[in-house]
């Protein structure tokens, strides 16, 4: 088994399943099933992790094994073979979980205790995050930015910089910057590292920062 991991963010935050019941549709699909988030909008996140790989019980019976997140190829093939299905995928337990709320990794037997897992996560702050906007890292010496979670799983670590300007970075050990907390700009789950060239001088602390986002 494998965690999704990313070099200077907090894992993308996924609920594993649809806050909401009743039937996918396609206009629906991409974002509720390819994001993986909670209530089928792709600017919206939760706070739990799945640990890969993990199975999903079709419509028809079937069964489709996901070996990471961003492993949605068979299930959006097998809804285009099906276009009139619009009964969503289910999530087969038992499964593991890993979140920023706790130490380690928790079996989930069932959906009765998934949805107790999910009290944990703050979803007044969870929802309100932002799309991001791609951009090449700058090579200047030092710099300031917030890092937050990024909306689904992603190899380039999702950052609010302190200037309010959303973008990706890539989290290249060959660049001098430093990561801390921003000026209310921010709020959500993120790391807090202070990396100098090829060498981190503090180990990654967990803090939160407020995002406000239309």
């Amino acid at each position: 088994m494998k965690f999704a991991t990313y070099t200077l963010v907090l894992s993308a935050l996924v609920v594993l399943a649809s806050c909401t019941k009743g039937d996918l549709t396609k206009e629906d699909f991409d974002k509720q099933f390819l994001t993986i988030v909670s209530d089928g909008d792709d600017a919206k996140g939760a706070c739990l992790e799945l640990v890969y790989p993990v199975n999903y019980l079709m419509p028809d019976g079937s069964v489709i094994a996901m070996n990471h997140a961003d492993d949605w190829s068979a299930i959006k093939a097998w809804y285009e073979a099906h276009p009139d299905v619009k009964a969503k995928p289910e999530l087969q337990y038992p499964l593991e979980i890993t979140s920023v709320k706790f130490d380690g990794v928790q079996v989930v037997s069932n959906e009765e205790e998934m949805l107790e897992w999910k009290k944990l996560c703050d979803w007044e702050s969870d929802v309100k995050l932002c799309d991001w906007d791609g951009v090449k890292v700058s090579d200047q010496a030092v710099w300031e930015e917030v890092v937050v979670e990024p909306l689904v799983y992603k190899d380039d670590c999702g950052a609010c910089p302190v200037s309010g300007e959303i973008k990706y970075v890539k989290g290249d050990s060959d660049f001098a910057y430093i990561v801390n907390y921003g000026d209310g700009a921010c709020d959500h789950w993120g790391w807090l590292i202070t990396w100098y060239g090829n060498t981190s001088d503090k180990k990654p602390e967990k803090c939160k920062f407020k995002l406000d986002c239309e």
